[in-house]
Formats: structure tokens, sequence, C-alpha cells
């Protein structure tokens, strides 16, 4: 019983015994101003051998009775009391030979929805409470010495208790959780001497695996390490922020991915051993939680012939070394107005080699470049589907463009035209079916039309030939 209970009760009898006029009061009902404010505050009900069975009494002075005291032969059995002074009883205690054995707490309607059981020196044994006021009692408080030693909850109403807390001098010593409340305990809880967490280990709900385990220093997080489908996740922290986590893809004891986090716990670097040797050969760095470089060995002998740099988490450029040699020769691009990007290969010298033109992923143009000059003597162009369309080529090393080539959806040459005194009109044409040419036209005077046609068979042999000799456009020679 509360301290203040058993005051209440002395006091009360302490009234009765010092006031002689309370036993010949009319109807056997005491009423009685104990501050003298002008009004009753307490109330004693008396049977007719004037013995006490009810005391009621106003202890906040707000004009209203609340608390209530009842008598069996001149033994408090019962105390019941409106703690919050609306009118309804909140709390209630059950004494047997004066001593409390239980005691209720009730909400508005008269639910009960905290039980507490009290030992034969006043001690609390058990404490039931229903936390959402839903008629089942959903968390269970076992006491020894009066001090908590058990408790358990039901989280999800289903009946079952799914939390369970041992306690050691008033701290938690351990707790297990059913945290998908299949019946069975998933995860464990190891507390310090402070009552913080040292260790909490989870468990896989199929195999009953472990599945991870962390670690506390201090009550803060200091590591924790996770095990998924065959792989080791080991994350360490400082301050709750993550610093670094390894990632051991096949258990080998060797991590295969090694994360850096920064101050403010984003990520600055991330490394891969990629064919698991043991050795690391990608290299990624973030700057504000964003990649802005990546550095790759992708034949592992312990140099980087790969660089691609990012700008706000997109490709900018890459860089690559194709023969191991320390020059990087391929850069492409992805910053190319109207591209999607654009693939460059150089000589040792810096000079150009090849580009290749993408668009969503699909070759749409490719330039070569004369080896000793650096010069363009060939470009490409290639439809949606990636088939190559027409060729501009430089012939004899001319460094002129000269010779342009139509292709059909197979690939094969239809047209070829050609500028032979580089004054930038077609003056030979090449007609072609089959991949044999079956037809050619040429100008000869360079006025823009054709003054000599020869037709081919099958085997590439001239079989007639037409000629305008004075250019009147009529054909005059016929062969």
């Amino acid at each position: 019983m509360h301290r203040a209970g058993w005051l209440f009760l002395v006091y009360l009898f302490a009234g009765l015994v010092l006031d002689p006029g309370l036993a010949i009061a009319k109807g056997c009902i005491v009423r009685q101003d104990m501050d003298n404010d002008g009004r009753i505050d307490r109330i004693a009900y008396l049977d007719s051998s004037k013995n006490l069975l009810q005391l009621d009494a106003d202890t906040n002075g707000d004009g209203r009775m609340d608390t209530f005291q009842y008598y069996e032969k001149g033994v408090v059995t019962r105390i019941e009391r409106d703690i919050d002074a609306d009118g309804h009883i909140d709390e209630r205690d059950i004494l047997k030979k004066g001593k409390i054995i239980n005691r209720e707490r009730l909400n508005v309607s008269g639910q009960i929805v905290g039980l507490m059981s009290f030992d034969d020196k006043g001690r609390l044994l058990k404490w039931q409470r229903d936390t959402t006021g839903d008629g089942h009692m959903d968390t269970l408080y076992h006491y020894k010495a009066g001090k908590a030693c058990l408790i358990a909850q039901d989280t999800n109403g289903d009946g079952a208790f799914d939390v369970l807390v041992h306690m050691e001098q008033g701290r938690p010593r351990t707790r297990e959780e059913d945290i998908d409340h299949d019946g069975r305990m998933d995860r464990f809880t190891e507390f310090d001497t402070k009552g913080r967490p040292k260790i909490i280990r989870e468990l896989e709900a199929s195999t009953r695996k472990l599945a991870r385990i962390s670690h506390f220093k201090d009550g803060r997080l200091i590591s924790m390490e996770q095990f998924d489908q065959g792989r080791v996740v080991l994350t360490r922290f400082q301050d709750g922020k993550p610093v670094t986590q390894t990632i051991d893809q096949d258990r080998d004891g060797h991590p295969d991915e090694i994360v850096t986090y920064g101050p403010e716990g984003h990520i600055t670097k991330v490394v891969y051993d990629t064919n698991h040797d043991g050795r690391i050969d990608t290299w990624q760095y973030y700057k504000c939680g964003k990649v802005i470089r990546l550095e790759q060995d992708r034949n592992h002998d312990k140099k980087v012939d790969a660089i691609v740099r990012y700008r706000n988490g997109r490709e900018v450029h890459s860089l690559l070394d194709n023969d191991g040699d320390g020059y990087f020769e391929t850069v492409t691009r992805f910053d190319n107005p109207g591209w999607t990007n654009v693939v460059e290969v150089k000589d040792k010298k810096g000079r150009p080699v090849e580009r290749r033109f993408y668009l969503g992923g699909v070759l749409r143009k490719r330039e070569a470049f004369d080896p000793r000059k650096g010069t363009l003597i060939l470009v490409e162009k290639y439809d949606q589907k990636g088939r190559l369309t027409m060729s501009r080529e430089a012939e004899g090393g001319s460094g002129r463009l000269s010779l342009i080539w139509h292709y059909d959806a197979q690939g094969n040459a239809v047209l070829g035209e050609k500028d032979s005194n580089g004054d930038g009109r077609v003056d030979v044409w090449y007609h072609y079916k089959n991949g044999h040419v079956i037809r050619v036209e040429e100008d000869r005077n360079h006025d823009g039309r054709p003054d000599l046609w020869e037709t081919y068979n099958s085997a590439q042999q001239v079989v007639h030939r037409s000629e305008d000799v004075d250019f009147d456009g009529t054909v005059d020679i016929k062969k």
C-alpha cells in the first residue's frame, strides 16, 4: 500500500478516537470538515453496532469524495481512489488482514487495465497491464523481492508474448523477441551492467540460422555483421554513423568489397576484388555521396588500365589502356552534343586512329584516320538498327573523301559515287547488284552529266559501252 494510504487510514482512525461526537451521529453516518473550510471532506458509515463500514474522503479539497475505504470487522478490505478527480474510480486496492494483496487500475469505463499482486511484505510480485484497452493483458511484469525480474509483452495482440526481457538488479540483462510473430524468438539482445545493449543476434526466419549480429559499446552501435545468401557484410560505426563496410561474397575470409564513409555518413570510396584473388582491382571515389571517378585493373597486372570520370553522378568520359602498356589510347566521351557517347582511339603520339559515334547504344557513325598522318580517310554512317547505309573514303592517300558508297538493308553496296578530280562534284557512278558491278557511268568533262556508259556481266566483263563524244547529251558511239 502507498505510504499516503496508510497515513490516511491512521488519520481517519485518529479522528474517530479523538472525536467522541462521531459515535452519536444520526443514521450511523458521520460527516466532518477536517480542515475547517466549511465543506465536508470526510464521511464515515457505521453499522448499528457503531462498527466502521466505509470511509469516504475528499483528499484534494475540490468538494468531491475521491477516496473510499471499505471495512469488515473493523479491518479495511478495499480502497478505491479517483486519482484524476474525473468522478470515476481509477484505482482499487484489495487487502487481506490489513495488507494489500492486489491493486487494480481502471479506465473510465471501469474496465481493469492494470493488475498488481503483492507478497505478504507488501512487495510487488506481478503486474499485468492492458496497454491498448482491448480487454487483454498484453504486458506482464514479474518481481522477485520487490524488483522486476521478467517483463513479457504481446505487441500485436495475438495472445502470445513475443517480447521477453529478463531483469537483474532493476536493469535488463537479456531480451528475446519474436519479430515475425511465428511463435519463435528470432532476435536476442544482451545488455551491459548499465542496461544498455551490448550484443544483438538475429536469426533468419526459415532456416533459423544467424542472419545478423550487432555489437555495441556504451550503448552505441560499433559494428554490424550480416550473413546473407552466402556472403558476409561487416559494417563498423563511430558516433552512430558508418565508417567502413566490408563484403565477403564467397566467405573465404577476404573482403571482395570495402566501402569507406566520410564524417557525414556519405560514401567516399569503394574498392572491389572482382575476380576474388585477394587483391583489389577496382576503385570508386565519391564526393557528397556521388561517384566522381572509377579506376580499374581489368587484366589484374596490378596497374590501372581503365578510368571513368563522372559529373553529378553521370559518366562524362572514360579512358582505356587496352594493351597494358600504360598509355590510355581509348577515350569515351558522354557529353558530346547530339550523341549518347563517342569513342575515340589514339596512337601514342596522340593522333586519332578511329572514332565511333553512338546514339541510344547503337553505332550511328564511324570515322577512321590514316595511321601515319592522322588525317581522316573513312566516314561510315549507320541507321537506327546499326546497319551500314553510307560510307565516304579517301583513295590513294589523297586525304580527300572522294568515294561515296551506298548500301542496302543487308549491307551490300548498291551505288558508288566518285569525285575523281577533287572539285567537290561526283563524276563517276558505280552501280552494283548482288555484290557485283553492273554499270559504270562517267562524266569525263566534268559538266555534271555522264558521257560514258559501261555495262558489265556476272564475270565483271564489259559487255556494252556507249559514249557521248561531243558532250551534247546524245550517245555518239555504241560498242
